[in-house]
Parts: C-alpha cells; sequence; structure tokens
C-alpha cells in the first residue's frame, strides 16, 4: 500500500526528531564515528547504553525510511557497537571477566552485526580490520563474521540492499528506461567491391532512424547529400537512436563489407 503522507510530511517528521535528539543527545547525530570512539574511554551506564541503542536505532530507520537524503552503512557499524558493549558490560558483571576485554567485544560486535545484515563477512572482515589498523583480531573477527552470516541465513535473513532494492523496484516508483533520444555515432569503412560501392547515398537503402553524418576520404572530410557517390576505402561516420545502434552497425557492415559475386 503507498503511503498517504505527503513527502513534505515525510521530511518534516524525521526533521523534528533529529531536533529533539540534537539538542538532548547530538552525539547520536551523524555517522556515529565519535559515537564508536567514545566507548572505550567513556563510563556509560548499561541503561544508558541501552537507551543510546534504542534511539539510534529509532533515528537511523526513521530518517531512511522518510526518503530524506542518508544512509545506513555506519550507522550499523554504531549499533553493533552499541550492541557489544552493551554485551561486554554484562559479560564483566556476570562471569567476572576483565573489563579490558570489553573493547575486544565492541570490535567483534561491530563486524557481526554487519556481515548478518548486509550479508557480507569478507567485507567485514577487512572493513573492521581497516577501521582499527590492527590484525590482532583477525581469527577472532573470522569466526563472528562467518557465525553471524551462518545464524543470519538459518533464520532467512535477506541481505538488506537487496532486500530495499526490490521494494523499490516492486514499489513501481523508480522505473528504469532507455532514453530513445541519445544518440550514438558509429564509423564504418567501406570495403573494395562491396555491395555499395560506386552507389549514391540516395539509393542506398539505409537502416531506420539512421543518418551519415560525414564521410572521410582521402584524410578530407565531406559533408555528404544525397548525390555524394560512395567510394571503396571511405569511411562512413553514422548516427543512430543508442537503443537501435547495434542492429544498425550490423546491418551497415553487412552492406560495406559484402563482397560482390561475379
Amino acid at each position: 500500500k503507498k503511503s498517504k503522507l505527503s513527502t513534505e510530511i515525510k521530511v518534516i517528521i524525521p526533521f523534528l526528531i533529529t531536533g529533539v535528539v540534537g539538542l538532548t543527545a547530538p552525539i547520536l547525530l551523524g555517522g556515529g564515528h565519535e559515537l564508536i570512539m567514545s566507548l572505550d574511554k567513556s563510563s556509560m551506564t548499561l541503561k544508558m547504553l541501552l537507551l543510546f541503542l534504542l534511539v539510534k536505532y529509532l533515528l537511523t530507520f526513521v530518517g531512511f525510511g522518510s526518503g530524506v537524503p542518508g544512509g545506513i552503512f555506519f550507522p550499523l557499524l554504531v549499533l553493533g557497537a552499541l550492541i557489544g558493549n552493551i554485551f561486554g558490560i554484562v559479560a564483566v558483571n556476570v562471569f567476572d571477566i576483565p573489563s579490558i576485554y570489553i573493547l575486544n567485544f565492541i570490535i567483534l560486535a561491530m563486524a557481526g552485526n554487519f556481515a548478518a545484515i548486509v550479508k557480507a563477512p569478507i567485507t567485514g572482515i577487512i572493513l573492521i580490520c581497516e577501521m582499527t589498523g590492527s590484525f590482532d583480531h583477525l581469527l577472532s573477527l573470522a569466526i563472528v563474521c562467518i557465525v553471524a552470516y551462518v545464524t543470519s541465513d538459518l533464520f532467512k535473513s535477506e541481505p538488506i540492499y537487496e532486500s530495499l532494492l526490490e521494494r523499490c523496484l516492486q514499489s513501481g516508483n523508480d522505473k528504469f528506461e532507455s532514453n530513445s533520444s541519445r544518440k550514438s555515432l558509429m564509423e564504418v569503412a567501406i570495403h573494395l567491391g562491396c555491395e555499395i560501392e560506386h552507389k549514391k547515398i540516395k539509393d542506398v537503402k539505409w537502416p531506420e532512424n539512421c543518418l551519415i553524418v560525414s564521410i572521410t576520404r582521402g584524410g578530407k572530410e565531406i559533408i555528404p547529400s544525397g548525390d555524394t557517390t560512395l567510394l571503396g576505402g571511405d569511411y562512413l561516420t553514422i548516427m543512430a537512436d543508442e537503443e537501435n545502434s547495434a542492429c544498425a552497425l550490423d546491418y551497415v557492415t553487412d552492406l560495406t563489407s559484402n563482397i560482390k559475386l561475379l
């Protein structure tokens, strides 16, 4: 079903929500790079992290769903980082794990969340290695990304970008149509003894929507007319509709290279 909200309303809603979030917690705005970098140094409580996770989740998909310019690539990493921080705090309090490993949970959760949603585990591994600037977590990243990928497959989760593209195509709002007004230029050589040699341009049956733009003969360019005689060795510059250019080229090539039988 198509939404009954106008485009103006769809833009105003995320604008107002973003304004409120910007006044109360500006660190949640933007891609989230500052938030990720601050997780290791800050002493946020578990309740604050849960609140940040909820707000960032809603803000990301309200903004993206409104159709305003934006993205979900980096916010996916932010959500993963928040989840990893939450899991790390719980693990420290419940299993008495040293708090120094919370950073590891943040890094691994970012990669796992990305691999499960985008369904690109290798990209997730390389991306996180590049962000951290270290290969120390390479093995653990590979294990987490593969497990996340397999888990999302078991739950029949579709890759998010493919799903979004399919919805756009099904909605009918984005139709890909060729522009028949666009033209293509082609250059074809007239072979000696071909079918159209020594014929006038007006006497040759050319493809539909095809125009002889110029003739190059002996290094000189000739502006053709219907009475221009075609000679072997001429180079024809032909203009045709872009969508029919391939067929026109095949047809003209047959005319210029077909040796007459004696």
